[in-house]
């Protein structure tokens, strides 16, 4: 964050964001709702550790974060360096913010936590900004059934490849948004052209298999079946990566960052005795997510 920036009046909602859930979308709303220009304040990287020490996966890339928080109407996205100010004091941390935006509102979830040790909550929020003339609000907890709404439940819903249900969470569908990269192409030999899309850590992996999907081509969402996996059949790389075929789609992606919605798991992944095998398996695959989708996108209307 640069000092010495915004002069415009500005509202700052506080936080990860990661998939910008039901409950991320409500501190978002409150922000908007001031009518000042919109700034999100958000870290490069999940600050969380798994129980190994290893990086808490994401559900939304920062480019997919991007997108969803500009249609809710947020003005600027600011990233901060979690390793450079993890060690500030809360005073620190407010003014590092007040010396690059002029703020007159603050938006944060009701568990928000800042400064060094996390030592510093809503209520130091509040006694820090009162004084400067920021109005602070902590935003009520969303519930979804009888637990809070976490980016834990919906993470570990989409391992499981139940994105159905990580979209009621979600308040969208579970997406990757990516750029089409050079496969193998055998999707063309086999009457299905599809497109690749590598997904790299720290993108959450759903459970690999098959998914119905929806693809946004071209201001349109197409009916779309993807992998998830390593494609057993006809690879032996690790790298995980998603082929989706767009049903009834025969342009070029290459190089073209595409959004691709998982609306329901189908099948796991699974290694077939020969490639005529596979084209038939894909066959009944799209078949059955064309009818998933057709019903999800009757929904919609």
């Amino acid at each position: 964050m640069k000092p010495g920036g915004q002069t415009q009046p500005s509202a700052v909602a506080l936080g990860f964001f990661d998939g910008v859930h039901l409950g991320h979308a409500a501190v978002i709303k409150e922000t908007v709702r001031q009518n000042l220009q919109t700034v999100v304040v958000t870290f490069s990287h999940n600050p969380g550790k798994t129980e190994n020490g290893h990086a808490v996966p994401e559900i939304s890339s920062h480019a997919l974060k991007e997108k969803i928080l500009a249609s809710m109407g947020v003005d600027v996205v600011v990233y901060l360096d979690f390793e450079k100010v993890r060690g500030m004091e809360p005073n620190e941390f407010i003014s590092m913010l007040t010396s690059a935006f002029t703020i007159t509102h603050i938006s944060s979830g009701f568990n928000y936590r800042f400064g060094s040790g996390a030592c510093a909550g809503v209520k130091e929020l509040e006694a820090i900004c009162t004084p400067l003339g920021i109005e602070a609000c902590a935003v009520a907890p969303v519930r979804v059934g009888e637990l809070p709404l976490s980016s834990t439940r919906i993470r570990a819903l989409i391992c499981d490849g139940d994105v159905k249900r990580a979209a009621v969470l979600l308040g969208r569908p579970f997406a990757f948004y990516a750029e089409v990269v050079y496969g193998r192409q055998l999707g063309r030999t086999l009457g299905t052209p599809t497109i690749n899309q590598l997904l790299p850590p720290p993108q959450i992996l759903p459970r690999f298999g098959v998914y119905a999907s929806v693809a946004h081509v071209s201001g349109k969402k197409l009916p779309a079946v993807t992998n998830v996996g390593v494609k057993p059949t006809i690879s032996d790389s690790e790298a995980a990566s998603a082929e989706t075929y767009i049903m009834g789609f025969d342009g070029d992606l290459y190089g073209k960052t595409v959004q691709v919605d998982l609306l329901e798991f189908i099948r796991a992944e699974k290694r077939f005795g020969s490639i005529d095998e596979l084209r038939d398996q894909i066959n009944r695959d799209a078949e059955k997510a064309n009818e998933i989708v057709k019903r999800a996108l009757e929904s919609e209307t």
